[in-house]
C-alpha cells in the first residue's frame, strides 16, 4: 500500500509537511490536494533549495516549531525519535480538532492511530495516521 492511500480526503484546511527534505511527497500531495494550500518546511539548506528549484515552490526555512497551527487540517512529519516527541509536546497541543497527523516511520507514543500502513518501500516502513479529537 502507498502513502497516497492513507491520507485523509476531503480537506477544507491548510496541508503542512514539517520537513520537507528533498520535497519527494510533494508531487503526491499536489495531486491529492490541488486545491489546499500546502505549506512545505526544511531548515537544511540545501535540500530547501533543491525542492524549491526542482518544484517551483516556496520552501519556509523557517522552525516549523513557530508556525501557525490554527488552520492546519493536515500534519505529516518524517522526523527523528527526539523530534517527534517534540511534535507531540510542542505542536499536538496546539492543533484544532479533527486535523490529521501522518507520520512516517515513528509513531507517537501515547496516542492511537486510526490507521497504520507498510510503505511500499524496501523495508516496509510504517506509516501512522491520527486524528485530534
Amino acid at each position: 500500500m502507498a502513502i497516497i492511500d492513507i491520507l485523509p480526503s476531503n480537506l477544507s484546511g491548510n496541508v503542512m509537511e514539517l520537513g520537507c527534505g528533498w520535497g519527494h511527497l510533494i508531487p503526491m500531495l499536489r495531486e491529492k490536494y490541488p486545491d489546499n494550500k500546502i505549506e512545505f518546511w526544511e531548515r537544511s539548506p540545501i535540500p530547501a533549495t533543491f525542492t524549491r528549484v526542482v518544484y517551483g515552490i516556496d520552501v519556509k526555512r523557517k522552525d516549523f516549531f513557530d508556525a501557525n497551527y490554527s488552520n492546519a487540517e493536515l500534519i505529516i512529519c518524517y522526523l527523528f525519535p527526539d523530534g517527534m516527541k517534540r511534535i507531540e509536546t510542542d505542536i499536538i497541543p496546539q492543533l484544532p480538532k479533527g486535523c490529521w497527523v501522518l507520520t512516517h516511520t515513528f509513531s507517537l507514543s501515547g496516542r492511537k492511530p486510526v490507521q497504520v500502513i507498510k510503505a511500499d518501500d524496501l523495508y516496509k516502513t510504517p506509516v501512522y495516521l491520527y486524528q485530534i479529537l
